[in-house]
């Protein structure tokens, strides 16, 4: 508004560089950045109150690629949802902080494009990147960090999960894996 209707004029400023430079201390690409991204980070907003924060400047900017569509924001709001969502049903231990190298992974890794756009293959896109299960942007394979993390996760479900309901054939099966897994693992700390 101040910069399309020129009311920096008002306050004596010949150009809006000048304004953006005296007012705000920065200069107007970084101005001509932030209006661009105001949309987007109206609608992310609401979303971020969920875990406590709204998004910043740097995230929203990971997700403006998403918004340059006939779709409006609605894409990057599908993802930012997702992750939002995803991360709140983590418990807290486990839980990975949405920043925008993470958001940033996550666009790049989609395997959909805007005119394919549909929000459960987001969804679930969304949470294979963030339990493991689909390498980042970076590449390469999964460290043992993100395996335990995964495996950790994995375990507290099943933790969770009615055992009367489980076949005995299926529950002795997998706790005779889960033991020979848990040897080797003792084995190899102990050797190295």
């Amino acid at each position: 508004m101040i910069r399309d209707g020129r009311y920096y004029r008002h306050k004596g400023y010949p150009n809006f560089e000048e304004y953006c430079l005296s007012r705000w201390g920065f200069t107007r690409a970084q101005a001509d950045r932030l209006i661009a991204a105001w949309p987007l980070a109206l609608d992310l907003t609401p979303i971020g109150v969920k875990i406590g924060a709204a998004p910043n400047e740097s995230q929203v900017r990971e997700l403006l690629p998403l918004a340059k569509s006939d779709l409006g924001t609605r894409p990057a709001v599908d993802v930012y949802t997702a992750v939002v969502e995803h991360l709140a049903e983590t418990p807290d231990s486990e839980r990975e902080r949405v920043t925008a190298k993470l958001l940033k992974d996550i666009v790049a890794t989609l395997p959909v494009t805007l005119d394919q756009w549909q929000r459960d293959t987001v969804e679930q896109h969304v949470r294979a990147v963030l339990d493991g299960e689909v390498s980042r942007a970076g590449g390469g394979t999964r460290t043992w960090e993100q395996e335990a993390v995964r495996l950790r996760r994995t375990l507290a479900h099943l933790g969770k999960l009615d055992v009367a309901k489980v076949p005995a054939d299926d529950a002795l099966s997998l706790a005779e894996e889960l033991r020979a897994t848990a040897d080797r693992l003792t084995q190899a700390a102990t050797s190295a």
